[in-house]
């Protein structure tokens, strides 16, 4: 084949090579490289919300926010948590100690804080209180714990478990009581101490002799 021949099929070879994908573009045509998305580098991935995805929707202080109200409350969660399962293991009779020695013990434990403020007097005698009543509710039966002064002076006066002068004692410690808690009748630290003195004794002989039919215990038993 001659020059001349060659020079003319020269411009037919270069458009070939052109077409093919990937190939060197003749001189005055465009790269045939494809174009990037959003002036990305070629190759590169681009996430429809950008490299960091959804999060970048939002602004950075709400995410944060977000976070820090997530930890607070499962920290708040974990604190109840601990603070029920506490309660629990406190009130939850212990195995081999008879109710009785502890009861007389919550009252013998119990001591008029200092300064005995008035909120620390109405604290003492609620609590003193509660430890009679639960004494008279183990022993009889009735709900003491759940009635007021005015409706258990009644069912006390026919009760033979104590002597008829100290069940007059036992229901004005109680009336008294109710007027340090709730009338704001102020108390002093001798007066307090006298009357733990005087639950206790009660408490002593509210229970039961060994062997003897424990009334209130028996009451709540289920049929």
């Amino acid at each position: 084949m001659s020059a001349f021949q060659l020079a003319q099929q020269a411009p037919k070879l270069g458009s070939i090579s052109g077409s093919v994908p990937g190939s060197l573009s003749g001189v005055n045509a465009a790269p045939l490289a494809p174009q990037s998305l959003g002036g990305a580098a070629p190759h590169q991935l681009v996430l429809p919300h950008g490299l960091r995805g959804a999060l970048a929707l939002y602004p950075q202080w709400l995410v944060l926010l977000i976070l820090a109200l997530l930890i607070v409350s499962f920290v708040a969660a974990l604190v109840l948590i601990w603070r029920w399962w506490r309660r629990r293991r406190l009130n939850r009779p212990r195995a081999g100690i008879d109710p009785w020695d502890e009861l007389l013990a919550r009252v013998t434990a119990l001591t008029p804080a200092q300064p005995f403020t008035k909120a620390a007097q109405e604290d003492f005698f609620a609590h003193l209180s509660l430890f009679l009543r639960e004494g008279i509710e183990r022993r009889t039966g009735l709900p003491a714990t759940d009635r007021t002064y005015q409706e258990l002076r009644v069912p006390l006066k026919d009760q033979s478990f104590l002597p008829k002068e100290q069940g007059e004692a036992l229901l004005q410690f109680l009336q008294r009581a109710d007027l340090v808690k709730f009338a704001a009748s102020p108390s002093g630290d001798g007066e307090a101490r006298a009357a733990a003195n005087q639950v206790a004794a009660w408490i002593t002989v509210l229970r039961p002799l060994p062997g003897a039919a424990k009334v209130g215990e028996a009451s709540r038993a289920p049929s």
